[in-house]
Formats: C-alpha cells, sequence, structure tokens
C-alpha cells in the first residue's frame, strides 16, 4: 500500500468532498439558519443594533461592487457577465444562475485545495474541517469579499449574520473533511 500524499488524488477527492460541503451548507442555511435566527430574534440576542458602530460598514478598496440586497456570488457573477458580454445579465434569472455557478464552482474549489493539503490521511479528521470552515468564514466572508466591495464590511451586517456565516461555513468544513476522508478510504 502506498502512503505517500497524492496532491491531485486529494484534489478530486477533496472535490468531491467540496460537493458534500456545499449541500451541508445548503441544509444550514435553509434548515439551521433560521432557527437560530428566530430563537436569537425572539431572546433579542445578537440582533440588535445598538451594539453596532458604522464604522466598518464599508472597508472596500475598490468601492461598493455590489448592488444593494445582491450576495457576493451574484455581484461576482454579474461583474463576470459584464467583463466576457460587455452589458449586464437581463433577467433575475440570469443573475441566479450566474449567481449559483459561481458559489458552486467557489465550495468545489475550495474542496478541491483542502484534499490536496490533506493528501492520504488516517482516519476521520472532522477537527481540521472545522478548523477549515472557521478559516474560510474568517478570511473570505469576513475579510476578502468586504474588502473587494462584494459585500458591505462587517458592521453593516447584523451579529446573527456573522454567526449564520460562520454555522455555515462549520457545516461547509466538517461535511467536507468527512466526505474527503471517506474518499481516501475508497479511492
Amino acid at each position: 500500500m502506498n502512503n505517500q500524499k497524492n496532491p491531485w488524488k486529494g484534489f478530486f477527492v477533496g472535490m468531491l468532498g467540496g460537493l458534500f460541503g456545499l449541500l451541508a451548507m445548503r441544509f444550514y442555511w435553509h434548515q439551521v439558519a433560521p432557527r437560530i435566527t428566530q430563537a436569537a430574534e425572539k431572546r433579542d440576542l445578537l440582533t440588535g443594533t445598538d451594539i453596532q458602530s458604522d464604522a466598518f460598514d464599508d472597508v472596500s478598496i475598490y468601492g461598493q461592487q455590489y448592488q444593494n440586497d445582491e450576495p457576493a456570488s451574484m455581484a461576482l457573477g454579474r461583474k463576470i457577465y459584464r467583463l466576457f458580454t460587455g452589458r449586464e445579465p437581463r433577467s433575475k434569472e440570469s443573475r441566479q444562475l450566474l449567481s449559483d455557478l459561481i458559489h458552486w464552482e467557489y465550495g468545489l474549489l475550495k474542496g478541491a485545495i483542502y484534499g490536496a493539503m490533506q493528501g492520504k490521511m488516517q482516519g476521520l479528521d472532522l477537527k481540521n474541517g472545522l478548523l477549515y470552515g472557521v478559516a474560510l468564514w474568517l478570511y473570505f466572508d469576513e475579510a476578502i469579499t468586504p474588502l473587494i466591495g462584494l459585500q458591505p464590511g462587517p458592521t453593516a451586517s447584523k451579529p446573527i449574520d456573522h454567526v449564520n456565516r460562520l454555522g455555515a461555513n462549520l457545516f461547509y468544513g466538517g461535511a467536507t473533511a468527512i466526505t474527503t476522508q471517506i474518499g481516501f478510504r475508497i479511492f
């Protein structure tokens, strides 16, 4: 049996892990986040604006690249579409499709990177998957995306929104890790 790390195998097994990570993230957003938000609002936790300041509502170094109520993936999809076609996507369905494509491609790539970094591991590595989810949340959701103007700065969102984005990334990281480790055992 070959115990050397194989980053290419890890890349493809991790991509499979990323697929299941995306499905877990979708489950989180549809099933868990609404319950957490409702419970927090019921108890008036993490939702008030009295603890917020508007000092960091806009931290972008490029200016606002998103439109109001447009998620980062939709803003990026719209920008890429305009780059290649010279015009804005016309329909709401086209913008949603572009958003979904960006989200899924990015999620598969994150999984592939995770798998390539993990190589061939012994046993289940849930801890690293959860740490990966936290790193993705902190680095991308909380820092890079607002810095490049694809979403508002950290103080423009309610604290519960930050909590839910962290939760979604933890679900993604956990499912990616579990699936990747199973994939290494199978393949």
